[in-house]
């Protein structure tokens, strides 16, 4: 699981660099289609392959918790493991997203390279966070708070994994509006970026 965010980053940025190295770029932006659902079904695509890679490790989590409290569905647990998941979900589509806001940049200002593309990356993160903070502080009468169990500690003696803390809660609904919302304005951006400025 700790190695599914570099996977996310790095596949965002190939997933647009590639048509550039390939020289598909123009074939795929001259489709009769607009930018902006060219580019929402590659962030599909991707977040799709992030969901068949991370399967095997929410679900070989989900049997070592249920091996471990000895009991057949750990459901408060597991309720929780998957709020996570999802949530961790709703996060993946900015953060994609902001991969390929960065590549069009780099496309945009021609200079730079895979600097600028990482350049571009964090800045884009960076606003979207400060952005995500501002529309937290709007949406937090929605409902959907999760409250987390006690932490599970799984092993034994000086082996120990502590899952959870206490009364952490998970603002669902919030946590998917702003995503969502993120999301959109980031690719009518990159769209509008390679209408305007990219030569393909």
């Amino acid at each position: 699981m700790a190695g599914i965010p570099i996977w996310l980053i790095a596949a965002s940025f190939a997933s647009l660099n590639k048509e550039w190295a390939d020289h598909t770029s123009y074939w795929l932006l001259s489709l009769p289609v607009r930018e902006e659902v060219t580019l929402a079904a590659k962030l599909l695509a991707v977040i799709t392959r992030l969901f068949l890679i991370s399967l095997p490790a929410v679900t070989g989590i989900y049997f070592l918790v249920a091996r471990a409290t000895a009991t057949a569905l750990p459901l408060p647990w597991t309720t929780a493991y998957v709020t996570v998941y999802f949530a961790f979900l709703a996060g993946a589509l900015p953060v994609a997203t902001a991969g390929f806001l960065a590549v069009v940049v780099e496309r945009a200002v021609r200079w730079g390279g895979g600097l600028t593309q990482m350049a571009g990356f964090v800045l884009t993160l960076w606003g979207m966070e400060r952005l995500g903070a501002w529309l937290f502080d709007i949406l937090d009468f929605l409902p959907g708070m999760l409250p987390v169990p006690e932490p599970m500690a799984l092993g034994s003696g000086n082996m120990m994994l502590s899952l959870g803390t206490p009364g952490m809660e998970a603002p669902l609904l919030a946590v998917v509006v702003v995503s969502l919302v993120l999301t959109a304005l980031a690719l009518e951006l990159t769209a509008w970026l390679l209408r305007r400025w990219v030569e393909v």
